[in-house]
């Protein structure tokens, strides 16, 4: 018979797994909806311009900030963790309103630098579209924050909850606004989506507490490394938008559609599998020898990669069902605002980008394994290889078969990734086991 805790811990993972399935639905069908309904054109080309910014800002800052706090507070104890919070929560929000403003006062200028291939009238469009997401930022911010806190506790499905509540609210937005609000509500839609979910986590705002300079400084010693690294290895999709803004009206949006597809999965497979596992990682790898931590990582990653591996099987199969539905089409034909040979276009950049779900949830689970081991050094040195490979790959792919190469490319970065990683963690493994060597005792003469 299992126990009270097994039992509970049972019905955590089956809580998480079915908001997993059901966010993974929920954000497919926000990106496709609003495709299927604009088509792939100059407005969605605009929208995913705009989201550029924000979306850097929230990987770079933020996502770093969650990915290093989850495991530094599970091994504290809990009134640590309680004093800590709300002085970071102010801190962050705070820094993050301030951010927001800026990128809306600059978006002119950003668009011209991060999408120089549009004509005026799409970065006309683009301008107006990044004042609304950039209200991104602060949500993003507090949801960092709070959601670290939450898992840390233990208290996964609360948060995959929020995210889904959000996502859902933005997808009936979209439902039933698009044909009145166009593309800006679609935007509006995004705020909704990725900035929401903090507002569903507001009840685990800590009392207030002053502001520790001992944490201030612990915190930004550990995040500096990763932030060194991010800096460069998270501005990846906008080489991606800035190469593809040069070719035909809607590369960009079905490009980044596909990344964004598979870039769902991954995040929620990782909250499935992963996340749950990253507080007790944090407490195994401060015990003598690691054997557990080292068995807990393995597992873990093995665990990732079959589940991604099928779920591209899958994905694989779907394309093939797809692309003979699609070639039956007229030359009148067409599905929403997509032709047939967009169709087609989106099937195959589906298909090369399978590399981001195959290796994506593996790249997360080493990262993940070394920031509970407090070596951040290690994957962000990984990170920034192979963002310089990947770069050249992006470079050729664009030269040689334009979206189509350029998608392949971003494909062999995560493969890339994934092997520095699987390499470093060997490496680790190995020095952990390396036999202690005893001294010969001197002989005093």
């Amino acid at each position: 018979m299992p126990t009270d805790t097994e039992t509970h811990a049972y019905r955590s993972r089956f809580s998480l797994s079915v908001f997993t399935a059901i966010q993974i639905v929920l954000s497919f069908s926000i990106q496709w909806y609003a495709a299927y309904r604009l088509g792939a054109g100059h407005q969605i080309d605009a929208l995913y311009a705009a989201l550029t910014l924000p979306q850097l800002i929230s990987a770079f800052a933020f996502d770093s900030l969650r990915a290093i706090l989850v495991p530094w507070w599970a091994s504290q104890p809990r009134a640590e963790q309680t004093r800590s919070q709300f002085s970071l929560l102010i801190t962050v929000g705070g820094l993050a309103l301030v951010t927001a403003a800026v990128v809306i006062a600059i978006a002119p200028l950003s668009q011209k630098v991060l999408a120089p291939g549009f004509d005026a009238a799409t970065s006309r469009l683009s301008v107006d579209l990044l004042r609304i997401v950039g209200l991104i930022v602060p949500g993003a911010a507090l949801f960092a924050v709070l959601a670290a806190y939450d898992q840390a506790r233990g208290r996964f499905a609360r948060v995959a909850l929020a995210s889904v509540v959000s996502t859902a609210l933005a997808f009936g937005l979209l439902v039933f606004g698009l044909e009145r609000g166009g593309i800006h509500l679609v935007a509006w839609a995004q705020v909704v989506a990725l900035g929401g979910p903090a507002i569903f986590l507001v009840s685990s705002v800590a009392r207030p507490s002053a502001f520790d300079p001992a944490f201030g400084r612990e915190l930004w010693r550990r995040l500096r490394v990763v932030y060194m690294g991010t800096a460069v290895v998270r501005s990846g999709f906008v080489v991606d938008r800035l190469l593809a803004s040069f070719l035909a009206p809607g590369s960009i949006t079905l490009l980044d559609l596909t990344q964004r597809i598979h870039g769902a999965i991954v995040r929620t497979l990782n909250q499935g599998v992963v996340t749950p596992v990253v507080p007790s990682l944090a407490v195994s790898a401060h015990r003598p020898g690691r054997a557990e931590f080292h068995r807990m990582s393995r597992r873990t990653r093995d665990r990732i990669l079959v589940i991604s591996a099928i779920v591209v099987l899958l994905i694989l199969v779907g394309i093939g069902a797809g692309r003979f539905w699609s070639n039956g089409f007229g030359p009148e034909e067409s599905f929403g605002a997509f032709d047939a040979p967009t169709l087609r276009m989106f099937f195959q950049l589906l298909a090369l980008v399978s590399g981001i779900t195959l290796f994506g949830g593996a790249v997360h689970a080493w990262t993940s394994t070394f920031y509970a081991a407090d070596d951040a050094m290690s994957p962000t040195k990984a990170a920034v290889i192979a963002f310089a490979v990947g770069l050249v790959f992006k470079l050729l792919g664009f030269w040689w078969g334009g979206v189509l190469g350029l998608a392949a490319s971003i494909s062999v970065q995560y493969a890339v990734h994934w092997i520095l990683l699987e390499q470093r963690a060997r490496g680790q493994r190995s020095r952990d086991h390396e036999p202690i060597v005893p001294v010969a005792p001197t002989v005093a003469r």
